[in-house]
């Protein structure tokens, strides 16, 4: 398995190789390959042969990152949710039959039995995830809930930018 992703080098996790993500296009540009998976970024699936599967896993809110024409050379795109799904079928022209909803939450059955506490939500992602619009919207859970209480966990870097927004970045 070849990784790419943001390393200065090289290096190998058993059978996988981690490889600096600036170096695909050169090491892949006319190879054939049996399938490719591309995460956020459809753009390494353009060098792929059209008769190899091309699936795109995509976990962010629109398609601003990707160049014009990404439909074309995406066999499947995978959002995380049905609800990002529908989000994300009206910002392009990929058919229907092209979708996969990917599940990428959490199981709860797996945390089962647990104590519940109630109005006790937890956010552990990403601020550029949504976490605006959790925050926009705890007001009127809040009103709704008065004992609610919000916890968020992640990793802080980047939260400065974040905290620096106004209302007119949301």
């Amino acid at each position: 398995v070849n990784f790419f992703t943001k390393v200065n080098r090289a290096s190998n996790l058993g059978d996988v190789i981690c490889i600096p993500y600036s170096e695909w296009e050169s090491m892949y540009h006319s190879q054939e390959w049996d399938a490719c998976l591309s995460w956020m970024d459809p753009e390494p699936l353009r060098l792929a042969p059209s008769n190899s599967f091309r699936f795109f896993n995509q976990q962010v809110s629109d398609f601003g990152g990707c160049a014009p024409g990404w439909e074309y050379f995406v066999d499947i795109i995978a959002p995380l949710s049905v609800s990002h799904a529908e989000q994300l079928r009206g910002m392009c022209d990929v058919p229907t039959e092209k979708w996969r909803v990917l599940l990428n939450g959490t199981d709860t059955s797996y945390f089962r039995p647990g104590v519940k506490i109630p109005g006790k939500m937890i956010w552990a992602s990403s601020h550029d995830r949504g976490l605006h619009w959790l925050l926009e919207l705890f007001p009127q859970i809040k009103k709704a809930v008065p004992h609610a209480e919000l916890h968020i966990f992640y990793n802080c870097n980047g939260l400065r930018v974040f905290a620096s927004w106004g209302p007119q970045d949301i």
